[in-house]
């Protein structure tokens, strides 16, 4: 699929106007036919800083901007053995693993709205990736493999705690 949902958390201090925090996210899939079985495991994390433009007491609006890495990771397992000699030497089958990552840039804006210890938090923004790796295969280094990029908009929900002035 071209969308995912994916899980995370994340944590911020905000002292006067400037936001110090960071966030970190992942997810993953499996996807099996007759004679293969995919894993696919990804994660990302960013530390982030900000200032916010509107400092008020049930209303925080904070540009940031943030700076981490990511990390794909293929598992590859065949599910049938090979039938003679020569399907072995075609197709070897067994498992293999292959893995890649890059730096990530992230612009956001976030929208913070305290309630007492509890609060609203949402955040919308754009994550790219200007450096990446090759594929590296567990164990004969690097092979060629799809250029996977991050790069796209995303939008967050969370509940604050500890939030309020």
């Amino acid at each position: 699929n071209n969308e995912q949902f994916v899980f995370g958390g994340g944590g911020w201090g905000q002292g006067n106007r400037v936001r110090f925090g960071g966030i970190g996210m992942g997810g993953g899939k499996v996807v099996t036919n007759d004679s293969v079985s995919v894993e696919i495991g990804y994660g990302f994390g960013l530390f982030e800083v900000g200032y916010a433009l509107v400092n008020l007491k049930h209303l925080i609006i904070t540009p940031q901007v943030g700076i981490g890495g990511y990390g794909v990771g293929l598992k590859i397992k065949a599910l049938k053995a090979p039938t003679n000699l020569d399907s072995l030497l075609f197709y070897p089958g067994g498992k293999s693993q292959v893995s890649k990552g890059g730096l990530i840039l992230s612009p956001s804006l976030a929208l913070d709205i305290p309630i007492n210890v509890i609060g609203l938090h949402l955040k919308g923004g754009y994550l790219y990736s200007p450096l990446n790796s090759g594929w590296t295969h567990e164990e004969f280094a690097n092979i060629q493999g799809p250029d996977i990029k991050i790069k796209g908009p995303f939008v967050s929900i969370g509940v604050m705690f500890g939030g309020g002035k």
